[in-house]
């Protein structure tokens, strides 16, 4: 989970200050030919997943289910640009984050020269699992996109089935929250809503992998 702390930098921050420059002085037009290198590299790492990112709600590039392909398909476009160096969009680089031990062990992988300008000056309070993340309200219309979706899918999946599927646990965070929450976020968009039967839902076969995420033939 992104927690605002010096644990995370992102992309444009960390390509500069790897480079020893000051983001707030350089050009887009013309970026310092170590700035423009270190871009290139992080969003080259970032598309072949030897390196972890992340926007402030949720993980890219997770694993190869339909809505990982859904919801990184716009940051696989955006990344190869900058691994080309075609263009940098510098307001979407400012929105994804790498984390600090990522970032080092991904140095150290590629033997790439060590750095210490990403040193820690303040002690991190300790976070439990178990509270309310901040960000809420963009957890609930993550789990909210996630639902919609698999319900356009197949309408038979049932909001306890669908408020526990891993999708919705690790896109929506939806593991820091009780399950009665989670349906009631979701409830409003159920499409058989008024015909479902109460008591235990049936384990049926649904169209979609609630744990992998992949379609089943039909």
């Amino acid at each position: 989970m992104y927690i605002e702390s010096e644990d995370y930098k992102n992309i444009w921050e960390l390509a500069h200050q790897w480079a020893g420059e000051d983001q707030q002085k350089t050009d887009i037009n013309h970026l310092p030919n170590h700035v423009d290198l270190n871009l290139r590299r992080l969003a080259a790492a970032i598309l072949s997943r030897d390196l972890k990112a992340r926007t402030k709600s949720v993980a890219v590039f997770v694993d190869e289910s339909l809505i990982d392909f859904l919801f990184s398909a716009g940051h696989v476009y955006k990344l190869w640009k900058s691994k080309t160096g075609s263009s940098f969009n510098k307001e979407y680089l400012q929105s994804l984050f790498i984390k600090r031990p990522d970032f080092l062990a991904w140095i150290e992988q590629e033997k790439l020269p060590p750095t210490d300008f990403w040193i820690l000056t303040q002690v991190i309070a300790n976070h439990k699992v178990s509270n309310r993340p901040k960000n809420e309200a963009e957890d609930k219309a993550v789990c909210r996109a996630i639902a919609k979706t698999y319900w356009d899918i197949d309408e038979n999946i049932h909001p306890a089935h669908m408020a526990e599927c891993k999708a919705i646990k690790k896109y929506g965070n939806g593991a820091h929250y009780e399950i009665n929450t989670i349906k009631e976020w979701i409830s409003d968009l159920d499409p058989l809503a008024k015909i479902r039967k109460t008591g235990r839902p049936k384990q049926i076969v649904y169209k979609v992998n609630l744990e992998t995420g992949s379609l089943l033939a039909s």
